[in-house]
């Protein structure tokens, strides 16, 4: 059984899970439904660069368009594999408060995707962004998300 992806290899896959605020003054509401997709491409064994989409449903819809690069821990022997990511995100924000608003930043996150197949995993990931709304008033807007994943490689 893999525990780590394939050089070459694409992953699509998709993700369930929450979208929390963290402070800030924007208005809408404070936890969302996630529902997102993700395509990584796999540099080599322990870098992929990869491509997430996430939509939050709540009172205040959010939707964030994230691309960025994974470092996978290898050489551990359970069908595991840790990662760690870092993304530049931008966003759109939808009836917050009767506005709709821009948004722009960058995150960090982690996870572990435990491999059922060679090319089948199910994970968790856990992504914190640090962002601010864009326009005439920009204010901080930081998220967490933790979503559980799905992901099929081809």
């Amino acid at each position: 059984m893999a525990k780590s992806v394939e050089a070459g290899s694409v992953w699509l896959g998709g993700q369930l899970g929450f979208d929390s605020k963290m402070g800030g003054r924007v208005g809408g509401s404070d936890t969302l439904l996630a529902v997102g997709a993700e395509v990584e491409y796999a540099l080599e064994s322990r870098i992929g660069i990869f491509a997430r989409g996430i939509f939050g449903l709540g009172d205040t819809q959010a939707i964030k368009l994230e691309s960025g690069v994974k470092y996978r821990f290898t050489g551990i022997n359970f069908p595991v594999s840790p990662y760690v990511s870092a993304h530049l995100r931008t966003g759109h924000l939808l009836d917050v408060m009767g506005a709709n608003l821009w948004s722009m930043g960058a995150g960090l996150g982690g996870g572990v995707d435990y491999f059922l197949t060679r090319h089948f995993t199910a994970g968790v990931d856990l992504t914190f962004d640090f962002g601010s709304t864009l326009g005439e008033r920009p204010t901080g807007y930081n998220t967490t998300d933790v979503v559980i994943t799905a992901r099929y490689s081809f």
